[in-house]
């Protein structure tokens, strides 16, 4: 099987607004965008990472889950998200990972929220296509916005990470 993958920015990750209640975080979004974007001429990709997940991962994940709502409801795939994090503790506007779960078998993901995280794996994916027992890493990134010495020191950590032996997709705006 050959996994289709897709990477592209979503300003915002289709927020409108912000909320003033912490009942009603992170307030509203339409993923019209990003549903014509993924689904752009029936494609619906296995694994998509979008950037710019704000506040993907508030009130239980509640932006990704209803972003992959939005696009199953419009025929898509049924899209598990990973929301990620960005380096030096950016606020929550990381990047997203969207995986077709019926035709990709995830082995780890390491949560930025979850006790084994580490710069070392952070926004990491190693999974494998259904049916098979070869792995593929895929992770996730966001520069830099203001420092070219810091999007450096970043691009860095990724060199250990290019083994032959085992595939690996570096995703980042």
């Amino acid at each position: 099987m050959e996994i289709d993958f897709a990477c592209f920015n979503f300003e915002h990750g289709g927020a409108c607004r912000r909320s003033e209640s912490p009942d009603d975080m992170p307030g509203s979004y339409d993923y019209a965008g990003l549903v014509r974007v993924a689904g752009d001429g029936g494609r619906w990709p296995h694994v998509l990472v979008m950037g710019e997940g704000d506040w993907y991962g508030c009130c239980g994940g509640k932006g990704a889950w209803d972003a992959a709502a939005a696009m199953r409801e419009a025929g898509g795939r049924a899209y598990v998200p990973l929301v990620c994090d960005l380096p030096r503790g950016w606020e929550p506007y990381a990047p997203v990972i969207f995986v077709n779960a019926q035709a990709i078998v995830i082995r780890r993901f390491y949560d930025p929220l979850l006790a084994d995280h580490a710069a070392h794996n952070r926004n990491l994916l190693v999974a494998s296509a259904a049916g098979r027992s070869k792995v593929s890493r895929v992770r996730a990134t966001h520069g830099d916005l203001f420092s070219g010495d810091a999007r450096l020191a970043d691009a860095r950590t990724f060199t250990r990470l290019a083994q032959e032996e085992i595939p690996y997709l570096l995703a980042g705006d």
